[in-house]
């Protein structure tokens, strides 16, 4: 139903403030800091080679694109070179699990206020909630060797676009509650669960029990 600000699907509760989108987006910067620190890319596919396996480069090509990307720390990837944001579609689990947190985190950082929106969509895939659908193959894989704390981040990450969204009046954030609710559920706390129930008027029956 329409709640009391006139936004589809919220409930009577009203949007965070400003401070409270501020104090969320800095708590969700340090945990996903926290649960990322010293994953490896050992073995996995950077930036350069997924261009490359996009363009059926041959394996040569493709060598020589994973010896350009030196980085060994997620927090030294440069998100903003991935232009389209196509390049996590073609990233193995190795490679997935490292560089998500550099695009989760620009994100956040974006939505803060504290960085311009890169204008080459290369964090358009998390406007894209469907990514974070785990019915779906393909991202299934991706997310495989994300353990518990890992989840969790991406779990609060989804929660957050869905209070940003709210709170910017862009929609009424249920693109990235569903399939928070249906994929990530039980990586939040019994609490958070409630919280969000309590803020999103979703018909009885459709919560995970």
């Amino acid at each position: 139903g329409v709640g009391g600000d006139g936004v589809e699907g919220v409930s009577q509760s009203k949007a965070f403030t400003k401070k409270e989108i501020r104090e969320f987006g800095e708590s969700l910067l340090e945990e996903i800091d926290r649960a990322f620190r010293g994953v490896s890319i050992k073995g996995g596919v950077p930036i350069s080679e997924a261009y490359a396996i996009d363009d059926y480069e041959p394996d040569d090509v493709r060598a020589a694109a994973r010896a350009r990307d030196t980085y060994q720390n997620w927090t030294d990837v440069n998100v903003r070179q991935d232009g389209g944001g196509s390049t996590l579609t073609f990233m193995d689990p190795i490679g997935f699990r490292f560089h998500m947190p550099a695009y989760m985190s620009l994100t956040v950082r974006v939505e803060l206020g504290d960085t311009p929106y890169p204008d080459n969509n290369c964090l358009i895939k998390f406007e894209q909630s469907w990514m974070f659908e785990l019915s779906n193959e393909l991202h299934s894989e991706q997310f495989s060797l994300f353990g518990h704390a890992q989840r969790r981040a991406v779990a609060r990450f989804l929660w957050f676009l869905a209070e940003t969204s709210w709170h910017n009046g862009y929609s009424d954030g249920l693109e990235h509650i569903k399939p928070l609710r249906w994929s990530w559920w039980a990586d939040l706390s019994s609490d958070e669960q409630r919280m969000i129930q309590s803020r999103w008027n979703i018909q009885k029956g459709a919560w995970p029990q």
